[in-house]
């Protein structure tokens, strides 16, 4: 029985199996049961870890677990085996070969965590990073019309000063009021026949 998953590289997570007597089919209790990690890529693949010391061993090496409840095993470990980017086999089995086979392949991948909810920060300059992004990404709003260029016009329409306001010629200035952002003509009415805007 074996399957695929994901682990965090650093993690020092107890490690836990559930092992089943092949004969019986009934949960292995008692007797010695036995963790190994194997990397498979990696600086150290084709070595087994040896928690005992945190080393790596060019032969098959024994982790002893401890029995829990119905079969469940458990190893807590004394350091991480795990470095990003290896794959690694971890496997158990009871000493006198009892049991059914049980292995995980594992992808170690790196995982940022500055705090014990493992969450992963993002600097000041990433985050700045991202805002300038979304803010000039061409055609943001529309064609021709990023989001920082949209929310300049969107300001000065509801903040910036206006001038011209009883001629044919509205002029709405920038909220800076160095320039001129919006320049309209417009009928008696104030409908709108042509617009300029400086959008810099």
């Amino acid at each position: 029985m074996s399957h695929f998953r994901t682990q965090e590289a650093g993690s020092t997570t107890a490690r836990a199996f559930t092992l089943i007597d092949k004969s019986s089919g009934s949960p292995i209790t008692s007797g010695t049961v036995n963790l190994y990690i194997k990397n498979i890529s990696g600086a150290n693949s084709g070595k087994w870890w040896r928690d005992s010391d945190q080393t790596w061993q060019v032969s098959e090496t024994a982790n002893a677990m401890t029995h829990q409840a119905d079969g469940h095993w458990t190893r807590a470990l004394a350091a991480s085996p795990w470095n990003s980017g290896d794959v690694t086999l971890e496997y158990a089995k009871e000493s006198g070969d009892l049991h059914v086979p049980v292995s995980r392949l594992l992808q170690v991948e790196y995982t940022p965590s500055a705090d014990s909810s493992r969450g992963a920060a993002i600097g000041a300059s990433a985050l700045d990073n991202v805002a300038t992004t979304l803010l000039d990404l061409t055609d943001g709003i529309e064609t021709n019309l990023s989001m920082r260029e949209g929310l300049r016009l969107v300001v000065a329409a509801l903040a910036g000063k206006i001038s011209g306001a009883a001629t044919a010629t509205v002029t709405i200035r920038n909220y800076g009021d160095d320039k001129n952002r919006i320049t309209a003509t417009v009928d008696a009415y104030g409908n709108r026949s042509n617009i300029s805007t400086d959008l810099t």
